[in-house]
């Protein structure tokens, strides 16, 4: 009994001791601690995946044991351990500090108040929530256990620590339910180098790519400018056609940018001038420029529509004003354009226009066209009168000779430079057939103007060869090479090509209501064809006869001219020998008059005048 009471005082006696003992040191925990002598501590605030532990001096190995000591007696004894709320003070102290609001220092202070920077806010990490999970981890040790084993019966305890201890470690506290430390996240300038990166990628994947914005701003305003400019063209052409004179509003009628082809009053009105006019004014100045204007426009079907007018005026123009045509042309087209900074009817200007991909089929065809055009314009006007149209006979001479003799028919009709305008017509005609998907109303009128001056190329030379193979005095004088030349190109080449285009394009004009001659008109016989390509041969056995009669003509209007000059002479002898003859009869004649004069004198005196009766009958 005895012994139980004892024991029990001793009992109470020890726990009376441990309650005080953890008294004292949860008081001094609470303490601030005191700064060391050490290196001072960072500003800057900690990083934010790590936490410090404590803010305690740690303590030294001897510390360390004396703790276990004390945790196994509170093991035994069945007291809480204190740890676990000098940690989650800590973590309240560190995590809520408290706000400082800055004051201006007291006037009697000379050192300014330290500051001490806050903690920054802890920033939320992913990798915690990835890492960790939201249910409760088993409780840890808080400090280690010394490896002696347990030290239950020991009741040597040391104090607090002292204020000069060692130099400061890092404290071995293990926060609970915190796990593992974290790694350390990205600094302020990562991050902001991060952010501004995600944010340049976001904005460059929403960003068009300047070169597809570029070409999009230049079809749009392309696009809107030829809106406009097409509205307004449409416009200025209607002012101007009210405004201007009768020639201006009928081209303009006439070259319309629309589908619907020349139509055939405004064409004749306008080549109607051409016979109205006298050849001694150049009519052909003023509406080649007006037509060059219209052909450099921008709309294909306006500079077919101009072409087409060209044609006609080259074609159906009066024959007085064809070599002013020719001769107009051929000097513009060596003159510059002030307003254009070009030539006239150049066909590079002449076919930049629009280039929509419907329109490069038609543009093709007049670029094929635009050439024989012009090519016809400059080297044949008429029906192609220049090889056909026989040349007028020579007049008498004022002084009353014989006329001279006609020139040879190669040197008129079938020169060598109309067999090479021939030839470059015929390969340009040829060319201007209508393709696949070239057919449409402007396109079809102006292929069966081609074929008609095909067929009208054809028949000329077919007369002009056979005035000459037919007739001694066309061919006299005339070179039987350039005759054999001729007949070649009209045998191989002229007819068999203009036959093939004629049929192969009367298939295609049939649905526009267009049609041309089935015949050519004019041709060569085939013996008339073979004279012509042998005119050598036979022109070399007439050559002497021919030299023969030249020699007998040329005597004969030797021995004319000398009898004509005898004549002459005689007669001017006969009128100078007329004058002497008549002046002595004169001079007969004034003698004789002077004496009857003398003798009419006498009789007037002689004679008796009653006046008195000549007054009394008058009265």
């Amino acid at each position: 009994m005895r012994f139980t009471t004892s024991s029990s005082i001793l009992l109470l006696v020890a726990v009376a001791l441990v309650l005080l003992d953890q008294s004292k040191i949860g008081a001094v925990a609470r303490k601030p601690s005191r700064p060391s002598r050490g290196p001072p501590p960072r500003r800057g605030p900690p990083p934010s995946s790590r936490r410090p532990s404590s803010r305690r001096r740690p303590r030294d190995e001897d510390e360390g044991d004396d703790d276990d000591d004390d945790d196994a007696e509170e093991d035994i004894l069945g007291f809480a351990d204190d740890s676990e709320e000098e940690e989650e003070e800590e973590e309240e102290e560190y995590e809520a500090p408290r706000p400082s609001k800055r004051r201006p220092p007291p006037k009697s202070s000379s050192r300014p108040p330290s500051r001490k920077r806050p903690p920054p806010p802890r920033e939320y990490d992913m990798d915690e929530e990835d890492e960790y999970d939201d249910y409760e981890q088993p409780r840890r040790p808080s400090r280690k256990r010394s490896s002696g084993g347990s030290s239950r019966n020991s009741n040597s305890r040391k104090g607090p620590p002292s204020r000069r201890g060692p130099p400061s470690r890092p404290s071995k506290v293990v926060p609970y339910g915190r796990g593992p430390p974290r790694r350390r996240g990205p600094s302020a300038t990562e991050q902001a180098a991060a952010t501004f990166s995600r944010g340049w990628n976001a904005f460059a994947s929403v960003m068009p790519d300047p070169a597809t914005v570029k070409d999009g701003v230049a079809s749009s305003i392309s696009t809107a400018r030829e809106a406009t400019s097409a509205l307004s063209g449409n416009l200025y052409r209607e002012v101007k056609g009210l405004t201007s004179s009768e020639l201006e509003q009928v081209m303009l009628k006439a070259t319309r940018p629309d589908d619907t082809p020349v139509k055939g009053k405004h064409v004749e009105r306008l080549v109607g001038v051409t016979y109205q006019i006298s050849p001694r004014y150049d009519i052909y100045d003023a509406v080649l420029r007006k037509l060059w204007g219209k052909m450099a426009e921008k709309d294909w079907r306006t500079t077919i529509k101009a072409l087409y007018i060209l044609h006609r005026f080259s074609a159906d123009g009066a024959p007085e004003h064809a070599q002013a045509l020719k001769a107009r042309l051929r000097e513009l087209r060596r003159t510059k354009d002030p307003k254009r900074k070009d030539k006239y009817f150049n066909s590079k200007q002449m076919l930049a226009g629009d280039s929509k991909p419907e329109n490069i089929k038609y543009r093709a065809f007049m670029a094929r066209y635009s050439h024989f055009v012009l090519l016809r314009a400059q080297c044949f006007g008429g029906i192609f009168d220049e090889i056909s149209q026989k040349p007028a006979p020579a007049k008498r001479d004022k002084k009353g000779k014989a006329p001279p003799k006609p020139k040879p028919i190669t040197s008129t009709n079938l020169r060598v430079e109309h067999l090479d305008a021939a030839k470059m017509m015929l390969k340009a005609g040829v060319a201007c057939q209508l393709k696949d998907g070239e057919e449409c109303e402007n396109t079809a009128i102006a292929a069966e103007r081609v074929a008609s001056d095909m067929i009208g190329l054809t028949t000329a030379t077919a007369i002009a060869l056979n005035r000459a193979l037919k007739s001694d005095d066309s061919m006299a004088g005339a070179d039987p090479a350039v005759i054999r030349r001729w007949c070649e190109f009209y045998s191989e080449e002229l007819l068999p090509q203009t036959r093939a285009m004629v049929k192969k394009t009367s298939a295609r004009l049939d649905a526009f209501g267009l049609f041309l001659p089935s015949r050519m008109g004019a041709s060569l016989s085939p013996e008339t064809l073979e004279k012509g390509l042998k005119a050598e041969e036979w022109a070399g056995s007439s050559t002497t006869a021919d030299d023969e009669e030249e020699v007998k003509d040329d005597s004969a209007n030797k021995e004319a001219e000398a009898e004509k000059d005898e004549e002459e002479e005689e007669e001017i002898d006969e009128k100078e020998e007329e004058p002497l003859e008549e002046e002595e009869e004169e001079a007969k004649g004034s003698v004789a008059d002077e004496a009857a004069f003398d003798e009419g004198d006498a009789e007037y005196d002689e004679y008796e005048y009653d006046e008195e009766e000549y007054y009394d009958d008058e009265g």
